[in-house]
């Protein structure tokens, strides 16, 4: 597996530090840099290149679905939502993927599914865009369904 360059954008210190732990048991990756908010994240997103991002979407000041709005059309690595919102037939975890999210992570199964989430970092910073990924593959809820993890993750299955 590459290397990961994970920023890490959650308003809590516990999660911060536990995906934190998880990156850095996988070795070959590390967290580049850490924001308690979207605003802290910003120039940290340009600055530090990440391969990938990991968003929460409930913080103070600038939070997760306005990120991702400003995101949208710039040029960014993968961002991964990592949301106690974001339920398998949520409302949000629909929402953070036609904001432009990559993918989507239960925050409450970061831990009991590890090794599942980092195997997901890994698949994100792997793409190039999300346009070759999906090029000639069906969209839709059904492919959705398909690529979704044990009950967790979720992946994006149409461009933004």
């Amino acid at each position: 597996m590459a290397a990961l360059r994970v920023l890490v954008i959650d308003d809590s210190l516990t999660i911060r530090g536990m995906i934190e732990h998880l990156v850095q048991r996988d070795h070959v990756s590390r967290v580049v840099g850490m924001a308690a908010d979207g605003r802290g994240a910003r120039a940290m997103i340009e600055d530090l290149a990440p391969n990938v991002i990991t968003l929460d979407l409930d913080m103070p000041g600038l939070d997760g679905f306005s990120l991702l709005g400003e995101l949208r059309g710039r040029p960014h690595a993968p961002v991964v939502v990592v949301s106690s919102a974001t339920r398998c037939g949520s409302a949000a975890s629909r929402e953070v993927l036609d904001r432009g999210a990559a993918a989507w992570f239960d925050k409450a199964h970061v831990m009991s599914d590890a090794d599942g989430f980092i195997r997901l970092l890994h698949r994100m910073a792997a793409r190039k865009s999300r346009r070759s990924l999906f090029n000639g593959m069906a969209g839709g809820a059904d492919f959705r369904q398909a690529m979704r993890g044990p009950s967790s993750a979720i992946i994006a299955s149409h461009p933004a």
